[in-house]
């Protein structure tokens, strides 16, 4: 099992990576004894990624932002396509349609969910960045 998701954000909330890379780095160092996370691209406003290795077996989670008209292209069609959000609940479709921000969590395969949760844990802390966020597992 691959874990991917994406997360989009009203355009008025800050996504701080570097508040979401401290507050994974404080987690995860804490519970596993061999942790890397670091960014991969400059922030140019509209790509950032955060690399997050699990140095003891080389298995990585990636976190990349975005911040530009490609957001409203995506956001579009997991509104057109899916009626439910990943926890299959309803969202308000008009409210999505104006996000122009979009975390996508990728992972390496997980054929034994080794890593499930972390993957969770990573979730949690995007639903923490605001109340109006809109995650859907990516198909």
């Amino acid at each position: 099992m691959a874990y991917e998701y994406i997360a989009f954000f009203p355009h008025s909330v800050e996504v701080d990576l570097e508040k979401l890379k401290a507050n994974l780095k404080s987690k995860f160092e804490y519970t596993y004894d061999k942790v890397d996370i670091q960014f991969l691209l400059s922030n140019d406003n509209e790509q950032s990624e955060l690399e997050i290795t699990f140095t003891e077996f080389d298995y990585k989670f990636f976190i990349t932002l975005q911040n530009n008209q490609e957001v409203l292209k995506k956001a579009k069609y997991f509104a057109t396509n899916y009626n439910t959000n990943f926890a299959d609940e309803s969202y308000d479709v008009d409210k999505l349609l104006t996000c122009h921000k979009s975390l996508e969590l990728s992972a390496y395969e997980d054929y034994n969910m080794d890593y499930f949760n972390c993957c969770v844990y990573i979730l949690e802390e995007f639903e923490k960045l605001n109340d109006d966020i809109f995650i859907f597992l990516i198909d």
